[in-house]
């Protein structure tokens, strides 16, 4: 059981690697999981604020430092993942968490740290709400990042049934995601193509 004692102290042991604006994106998210977790899992309010804590803390690793680490420890990833490395932070993080952080080496909040970079064809409520949490969280200033804060919090209350508002939500991210890689002419994960899809699908 996580415990908020524990999460007094990951937050002062994850602060040493990280520096200031990272930091307090973190924090953002943190806060952001906390605010979601109130309304859709008020029981596992303290694992989703460790979800959110823990989800960049190998974030600090170089692009060669990140493919390193997947190959030393029998880290699967494709040509689109070494070519964009820096999405590679989701997968490294949610293998240091077993390592470095056991207390909170739970399926659920590995899983959620796993998928919240490209998302997944396959997301538990909480691997939604830390993708979206991470995507819109209050330090946030791209146009799309303040759209879907707008979109959430200002729907939310209207919403009949707030767990299909939250994939609607998860949807926006994706597509959001997807433009803005297109734009800048980014490697876009066929991950996250595949789970847009999928999402649409199931929501037509």
């Amino acid at each position: 059981m996580i415990t908020e004692a524990m999460l007094d102290s990951l937050r002062i042991d994850i602060q040493k690697n990280m520096g200031k604006h990272r930091f307090a994106h973190t924090l953002g998210v943190e806060r952001e999981m906390r605010r979601l977790a109130e309304i859709y899992m008020p029981q596992k309010v303290e694992k989703a604020a460790a979800a959110g804590l823990l989800h960049d803390v190998t974030k600090h690793f170089s692009a060669q430092e990140q493919i390193a680490y997947c190959r030393q420890n029998g880290i699967i990833i494709s040509p689109e993942e070494e070519a964009a490395a820096q999405i590679l932070h989701a997968k490294t993080a949610a293998h240091y968490i077993q390592k470095r952080y056991p207390s909170f080496c739970d399926e659920e909040l590995v899983s959620a740290v796993a998928k919240h970079t490209t998302g997944n064809r396959e997301m538990s409520l909480l691997d939604t709400m830390l993708y979206i949490a991470d995507f819109m969280e209050e330090g946030r200033t791209y146009s799309s990042c303040r759209e879907l804060r707008h979109m959430f919090w200002s729907g939310l209350p209207q919403a009949a049934d707030k767990q299909l508002f939250l994939k609607q939500m998860l949807l926006q991210a994706y597509q959001f995601s997807l433009e803005a890689l297109s734009r800048c002419q980014a490697v876009i994960s066929p991950e996250t193509v595949l789970a847009r899809d999928a999402l649409l699908a199931e929501l037509s």
